[in-house]
């Protein structure tokens, strides 16, 4: 995506603009009120389906979703998680199905 900005005022309307200034600017390109979302980092491919691992009763279970949107910070998900689920991740090859797990906050 390229942005282009312009100051739509004279120069001698902003006297105090000087060399290397900047803008910032948030571009939103898509919104929801209500979307379960989560870090990229908690899912994986398996086979042909995205799967993450959820955390029931202190264990790592397999759970497939159904993903929508993504950006570099999160993930929306139409099926499979409910909101307020613990996911874990970065799992890595040391998680398995059924592996008793400790969360921790980070």
């Amino acid at each position: 995506m390229k942005v282009v900005a312009d100051l739509l005022t004279s120069s001698e309307q902003r006297p105090t603009l000087g060399d290397n200034f900047r803008v910032e600017a948030k571009i939103v390109v898509w919104e929801t009120n209500a979307a379960v979302k989560v870090p990229p980092g908690a899912l994986f491919r398996q086979g042909d389906q995205w799967t993450a691992f959820v955390v029931v009763e202190a264990r790592a279970q397999l759970q497939p979703v159904r993903i929508g949107r993504a950006s570099a910070s999160e993930v929306q998900v139409f099926d499979g998680l409910k909101d307020g689920e613990q996911v874990i991740l970065y799992p890595g090859s040391r998680v398995h199905a059924g592996q008793r797990v400790k969360p921790i906050k980070i």
